[in-house]
């Protein structure tokens, strides 16, 4: 019985997470979709600059997401 409870409160603390981490990737969203049209407006390089600035954030992102849900 024990062992169904701990496993109960395992699933609710990954169910918590989940969904604060689901609001943050929806406020993310929705931060780059704004920003898309300042980033637009900037020279080339400038665009380089910032895209590379968060690249290699990026990319371990997405890396980590591909690590949990596959």
């Amino acid at each position: 019985m024990e062992l169904f409870q701990s496993n109960r409160v395992e699933q609710d603390k990954v169910l918590k997470y989940t969904q604060a981490l689901s609001r943050r990737m929806e406020y993310l969203e929705s931060e780059l979709k704004e920003m898309k049209p300042m980033i637009e407006s900037l020279s080339k390089e400038q665009q380089n600059f910032v895209m590379n600035k968060m690249s290699s954030q990026s990319v371990a992102l997405a890396k980590l997401i591909m690590v949990l849900f596959t």
